[in-house]
């Protein structure tokens, strides 16, 4: 994993906890930071171009809070914001502009001359800086005091040590401070899980390609059916016909490939938004013979106490993922923590669904209960072992993500 991905999965795995509580927990996801490319090292740099403006704050035991905010670069190359606020703080410029901040003793240390960048605090506690010197660049931990002393390592050994000492009190000093011992001991635990979700498979049924086609007809209905009829020069159906002719007519004109042409072909993934192969339609329309088998499920996830929206896919995926013995994710191409406990579509699409649906968006136009959604699917059924059909599993992983609110969390908690 990147370092920005250990850093979100370990705080998806904090924030898992029964035993504790989110003060504060931040993420901005902005423009690539080009007019920093010269100013901070390599690895600095593409972590910031991941998670620019990260605050995560945490309590676990007792009041103490516990936890770090990466103040947030601006695009002008100088700037920087806290994420929580959203004002600006000090800027990366001269030591000479810092004689409040830094102590005079700092200057046997620290030219007036270097470049200083505050980067993890900010004017009111203590942090880290990056200093940038004729020399070549290092990083210090900062008091709010104005002492200063340097960091035996880089950016990303500032981090790690964060990791290792869970961002407890003075994580980022040489010596362990007793109160972060006291934390990483709580930690070491296991806390009770949570259950977050229910998982309910209503349905599962095994389908071969002319199943799958008449399903398809049916469930996307008649615009895009007539989309597919309009694409191989056809006339549209009457807006009386219905889903049963609709999956009829797809499966009698997609079930030999040999009869598309090749502009056919085109035009009608065109239409469906797939690749223009006829191997694509082929698999998109499951007209071979030699394609693995496919499944189709009608699943119930719900959260009590919350309503459900947002990327609903994710979580379906998150879920599947972590029930026990479960094949479902097992193609997922980054480390498995990063579907567990991030919002990993920021770094890689993954959507392992032949046929995906869901009713989130019909709760504007009929009745819905809102703490849940009903996903009908259709995958490969190697990706089902362990599920059964009127079976509900309970689920324990994080609730979802959003976008400026890194992860919605604990609602039910009572905090």
């Amino acid at each position: 994993m990147t370092l920005a991905q250990q850093v979100l999965v370990w705080i998806g795995k904090i924030a898992s906890r029964s035993d504790v509580k989110i003060e504060e927990s931040r993420i901005r996801f902005g423009e690539k930071l080009s007019k920093w490319q010269d100013i901070l090292p390599a690895e600095m740099l593409s972590f910031y171009n991941s998670v620019n403006g990260l605050s995560f704050l945490f309590s676990c035991g007792d009041q103490t809070w516990n936890g770090f905010t990466l103040l947030g670069l601006d695009s002008d190359g100088k700037r920087t914001y806290h994420p929580a606020t959203n004002y600006y703080k000090m800027p990366y410029a001269k030591a000479s502009s810092f004689s409040y901040f830094l102590h005079e003793e700092s200057e046997l240390t620290i030219d007036k001359n270097d470049e200083v960048l505050f980067f993890i605090g900010d004017d009111a506690a203590w942090g880290a800086i990056m200093v940038r010197s004729k020399t070549g660049i290092a990083f210090y931990d900062w008091d709010n005091d104005g002492f200063v002393n340097r960091f035996d390592g880089e950016f990303s050994d500032i981090l790690e040590q964060g990791i290792r000492r869970h961002f407890g009190t003075n994580w980022i000093d040489e010596r362990l401070h007793p109160e972060n011992q006291r934390l990483i001991d709580l930690l070491s635990q296991e806390s009770e899980p949570l259950k977050t979700y229910a998982l309910t498979v209503n349905e599962l049924e095994e389908l071969n390609g002319s199943a799958y086609r008449k399903f398809f007809g049916r469930r996307s209905g008649l615009y895009v059916v007539n989309l597919l009829r309009r694409a191989l020069g056809l006339a549209d159906f009457e807006p009386e016909t219905s889903d049963e002719e609709l999956g009829e007519w797809v499966d009698l004109a997609f079930s030999n490939p040999a009869s598309f042409s090749a502009d056919q072909v085109k035009a009608v993934m065109k239409a469906v938004d797939g690749n223009k192969t006829k191997k694509a339609m082929v698999a998109f329309f499951r007209m071979g013979t030699d394609l693995p088998p496919v499944t189709r499920l009608k699943l119930t996830l719900r959260k009590e106490y919350e309503t459900l929206s947002g990327y609903s896919t994710e979580l379906l995926l998150r879920v599947l993922g972590n029930l026990e013995n479960s094949t479902f994710c097992h193609d997922f191409p980054l480390h498995p923590d990063m579907l567990s406990y991030t919002n990993y579509r920021r770094f890689c699409f993954y959507r392992p669904f032949i046929y995906c649906r869901d009713n989130q968006f019909e709760g504007a136009y009929k009745e819905r209960d809102e703490q849940e959604i009903i996903f009908d699917l259709v995958v490969t059924s190697e990706r089902t072992t362990g599920l059964e059909a009127g079976k509900v599993y309970d689920s324990f992983v994080l609730s979802e993500y959003h976008e400026d609110y890194y992860p919605k969390l604990n609602i039910q908690r009572g905090f």
